[in-house]
């Protein structure tokens, strides 16, 4: 590789010779090839040095505007946005098709007396919402664009890191709103910046609220308006459970994503659904959507293992919710999945303890326990890695556990989430309000 310290050392050399004042001193045939070999190298290390950094600004380049996303396909939804757009229509932008089930209820209680636009980033995310049609705009340079000189009252987002992250606040927008895509709690499993940037967040209950509030005490953030409108999702789960019959054995694997390269996707995956699947288990595999990205050579890996076993099942569709009547308990160990699994479905959870989800190493000074750590304590069973051999006896202590707590997870579920009205039409009073 070119080393630049070189390159300094060579050019030092040249200009010494070419600027040195006249000399009348004997030049003999050595050192004058001596010079024309140091020329000669220096000029091949530069075209060098320059072939290589025109191939790479090549590669970015092409990956920015055509790899990422098909180009015209998000021009074209970006003239169709700009034509059918007026300044007090509700902009909702999801990221993929696995963000649309966190909207969907909002969107569909807004749709009958407001006008709906809906911005993706997923082709397969085009399925029309009722009378609401989305718009692709992909994920690179249309959609900076769009949201850079995006003019509106209120945008929707799950997104976090807002202007942390590729996408920026329009100054021309007023109110951007950020709906959660979990249960847990906003310090530990987010990042520190993850909301800093909304002007509105509507929050799964008090637990968040005291969270966010705390931190715009403790690192001055802005002060927004937090409103407790409880889980959206939670409101599409329970219209859309079907009271399907639990099938017996069956075992729903959902390990979380972690920024940590410990983790128990990468490290331990596929010695645990080869363990169940040897205790008789059947296995339903159902990846977070960030492992889809991040650790596509693990996922390959476990299909090609167990493709052929006609007790594993991958299931990548996170909109699909059958998977969660159909298993007779949860296997995770990190992240808001068990909050969901086990009030909403009143089915067990076992945690594996091996790496923490930690996306804030700040999250003590916050020092408020996580929902998802107190629930996790209270009414779920840990084990340890090495443990995994055991699961088909360590169930009977779980599954006797579960049943003596179900009163106390109803207590739990009254006193941290706001059910009591559907979220979704507490989310349209509030925006109604805005909107005046």
């Amino acid at each position: 590789m070119f080393k630049k310290k070189y390159f300094s050392l060579n050019l030092v050399l040249i200009i010494y010779f070419l600027i040195t004042s006249s000399s009348y001193a004997y030049l003999d045939p050595v050192t004058g090839s001596f010079i024309i070999q140091i020329i000669v190298a220096t000029f091949a290390a530069i075209i060098t040095f320059l072939s290589f950094f025109w191939s790479k600004t090549k590669e970015f380049f092409y990956n920015f505007f055509f790899k990422r996303e098909n180009l015209a396909k998000s021009l074209r939804g970006y003239v169709k946005f700009l034509k059918l757009k007026k300044n007090d229509d509700l902009i909702f932008y999801s990221e993929s098709k696995n963000y649309r089930n966190y909207f969907i209820e909002l969107i569909n209680n807004l749709g009958k007396s407001h006008k709906i636009i809906y911005l993706t980033s997923d082709e397969e995310d085009l399925d029309h919402i009722n009378d609401v049609k989305p718009i692709f705009i992909g994920d690179g340079i249309i959609r900076l664009i769009l949201f850079k000189f995006l003019k509106c009252k209120i945008i929707f987002l799950t997104l976090t890191n807002l202007n942390y992250h590729q996408l920026k606040k329009s100054k021309k927008c007023e109110n951007y709103i950020y709906i959660f895509h979990s249960l847990v709690s906003t310090h530990k499993c987010y990042e520190k910046n993850s909301f800093e940037a909304y002007d509105i967040i509507f929050s799964n209950g008090p637990y968040q609220t005291r969270e966010l509030k705390k931190a715009e005490e403790i690192y001055n953030f802005k002060q927004k308006k937090i409103f407790e409108t409880g889980y959206l999702y939670y409101e599409f789960l329970k219209k859309n459970k079907k009271n399907l019959p639990v099938k017996k054995g069956t075992i729903l694997f959902a390990p979380s994503w972690n920024r940590n390269n410990k983790n128990l996707f990468d490290d331990y995956s596929h010695e645990l659904i080869s363990s169940l699947l040897k205790q008789n288990f059947k296995v339903i595999f159902r990846p977070h959507p960030e492992l889809l990205k991040r650790s596509n050579k693990t996922l390959k890996k476990l299909v090609t293992s167990f493709k052929d076993n006609k007790n594993f099942r991958l299931n990548k569709d996170i909109t699909d919710v059958q998977y969660l009547e159909e298993s007779e308990f949860l296997i995770t160990d990190n992240g808001g999945m068990a909050l969901e699994y086990s009030t909403i479905f009143e089915k067990p959870t076992m945690y594996i303890n091996y790496s923490e989800k930690i996306h804030n190493k700040d999250f003590k000074e916050i020092d408020v326990s996580t929902i998802e750590d107190t629930f996790k304590e209270m009414f779920c069973l840990s084990i340890k890695i090495d443990q995994i051999d055991e699961i088909q006896s360590l169930k009977k202590k779980m599954d006797s556990n579960f049943i003596e707590q179900k009163d106390k997870i109803k207590l739990f579920v009254s006193e941290n989430f706001n059910f009591d009205i559907p979220p979704s039409k507490k989310c349209k009073s509030l925006i109604e309000d805005i909107i005046k």
